[in-house]
């Protein structure tokens, strides 16, 4: 029996929760303004909590459970809390966020199964064997995934495979993939043409001890050429619960993220995007992004941003730069604007050159860089 590494059930939920850290809609901007020095507390308040709210999900019984397994199995982990800035802003693109089970990066190609399997050996019942340190196939199925392992470090020690982690409804389909191979007679690297299995349906649950800790589900359709045409997924684990939809057609998608603990809104993102017509990059991101009680709102156009920056990025003219965003951070339960997001020249001393670097300007006209007051660490 071949080694399994990782699982499908945690691409779905770090795909969801890593798609949603990003921006921006000015649909209606309060009247009232809060003070500089509030605002400058309130904001990093809200991030305080979200980030100890994540932490707490992490340390949910389920997602302990999927971490232990990771590290047994030997495979690469992640947080569940993504170590990029939550406006990395740049880094949104409609290929690294939502081709997330293609390629070298995808968790269930690469980790669950050797490249040459193919889908058929994608689905059985498994049981961790503590003598081999591998998964010993039990029986067949034509739609269940299922491993059984143990749930921590306790379990392992005691040789007790209490925890189970089962895929149901897992269907597949084929799409073209492009891949980098070397070329040993011209000696250069050459981009082929490959089909590869990428799931569309996926029913995900996770008992330990007997008891339901996790339940998720995913949902995607694509194209011929595996460019995602729309996605559903959610995730509901101890009182958390995470859903997100994608959706759209030629170069316009919109995409919303909603995250709560119970009753209480935790995080959430609502946005239209335009992409490029080779869908490699994001020409305007509109819409809103909340870490409560903070919401920012408005627009930015990245294309030209980007574009503007790859040729002026030593002497930018940040007159032209704060034409291409208008994005506000209002207070949702004071319904004040705390302040602008705008464009300003970082000084680095250490390296000695100045360029642009997007910054938080209150009412009093002080500011501070948004990567220093909105992140997740």
């Amino acid at each position: 029996m071949k080694k399994i590494l990782f699982l499908s059930l945690y691409a779905i939920i770090i795909a969801s929760i890593m798609i949603s850290c990003n921006l921006f809609q000015n649909n209606g901007v309060p009247n009232k303004t809060m003070d500089a020095e509030d605002a400058k507390v309130e904001i990093r308040a809200a991030n305080q909590e979200i980030t100890a709210k994540f932490d707490q999900m992490v340390a949910t019984p389920a997602m302990g459970s999927l971490n232990h397994l990771a590290t047994m199995s030997g495979a690469e982990m992640k947080s569940a809390k993504t170590s990029q800035k939550v406006l990395s802003i740049f880094d949104f693109t409609y290929s690294n966020a939502l081709n997330y089970f293609r390629g070298e990066k995808s968790v269930l190609k690469s980790g669950l199964f050797d490249d040459d399997d193919d889908e058929s050996s994608m689905y059985g019942y498994f049981e961790y064997n503590f003598y081999t340190q591998e998964f010993d196939f039990i029986e067949e199925s034509n739609s269940v995934f299922q491993l059984k392992y143990p749930a921590d470090e306790t379990a392992e020690y005691n040789q007790i495979n209490n925890a189970v982690l089962t895929i149901s409804n897992l269907e597949f389909t084929k799409i073209k993939s492009y891949e980098e191979e070397y070329n040993w007679y011209t000696e250069t690297y050459e981009t082929v043409e490959t089909e590869e299995e990428i799931p569309t349906s996926a029913n995900v649950e996770i008992t330990i001890d007997g008891k339901k800790e996790l339940e998720a589900s995913y949902k995607a359709t694509y194209n011929s050429d595996g460019l995602p045409l729309s996605v559903e997924a959610s995730k509901e684990a101890d009182g958390y619960k995470l859903t997100y939809s994608f959706s759209g057609s030629g170069t316009k998608y919109h995409s919303k993220v909603m995250y709560k603990y119970n009753s209480e809104e935790l995080m959430s993102h609502d946005l239209d995007i335009t992409y490029t017509s080779d869908m490699e990059y994001i020409q305007k991101l509109e819409g809103e992004y909340t870490v409560a009680p903070v919401k920012l709102d408005g627009w930015i156009n990245i294309e030209a941003i980007e574009d503007y920056m790859e040729e002026n990025e030593a002497n930018a003219d940040l007159t032209y730069l704060n034409s291409q965003l208008d994005i506000v951070a209002i207070h949702t339960a004071e319904k004040a604007v705390m302040g602008h997001v705008e464009f300003k020249m970082y000084n680095d001393y250490e390296w000695d050159e100045s360029y642009p670097e997007l910054a938080i300007v209150y009412a009093d006209g002080t500011y501070e860089w948004l990567y220093d007051v909105v992140e997740y660490e």
